[in-house]
């Protein structure tokens, strides 16, 4: 049922849950932008590894194991994706998360408070307006038969970003 990968382009990672996870070379790039890989020291459970000790989860391992899962699933739907709509599926599941700052959803009402903000506002920015662009443009650069439309929204206004890249209901949206 899933379609057969060239071991020549992919890398893989070991992930304590999901067992060796596939990573393109176009995610493995976007995973080794400074916003992915900040997420290295941002905790999933914030703050509960001081409760719990053994309770070590990050925001890196976590959206790693979303892209897998989003490809997981991506290929098993009653529908037929293509290859490049499969990895806007698991690019969108990879950069879901980038907005989060220090403590996860515990620092979320000190954004609101502050700059009206939650962390999924800064989803489009760091997309657009960081390397993560520059290296979404360098995959379509690259690619001469498929056009990248990853597709976020503000969640405070409901509204499409404006931005080097599209943002359509035609597309992922998240809300």
């Amino acid at each position: 049922m899933g379609q057969k990968h060239s071991q020549k382009e992919y890398t893989f990672i070991k992930d304590p849950i999901h067992g060796y996870i596939r990573v393109s070379e176009t995610e493995r790039t976007v995973v080794d932008t400074r916003p992915v890989q900040r997420l290295r020291r941002l905790r999933q459970l914030a703050g509960s590894e001081f409760v719990y000790p053994a309770a070590n989860h990050t925001r890196f391992e976590h959206v790693l194991g979303a892209m897998h899962l989003a490809g997981a699933l991506s290929e098993v739907l009653p529908t037929q994706l293509d290859a490049h709509d499969q990895e806007q599926i698991r690019l969108a599941a990879l950069l879901h998360d980038i907005g989060h700052g220090p403590f996860s959803h515990v620092f979320e009402p000190l954004m609101v408070r502050h700059f009206k903000k939650t962390h999924e506002d800064f989803v489009p920015w760091l997309v657009n307006e960081t390397e993560v662009a520059d290296r979404l443009d360098q995959a379509v650069a690259v690619s001469i038969l498929t056009r990248w439309t990853l597709s976020f929204e503000t969640p405070s206004t409901r509204e499409p970003v404006t931005a080097r890249w599209t943002f359509t209901d035609s597309s992922i949206l998240w809300m």
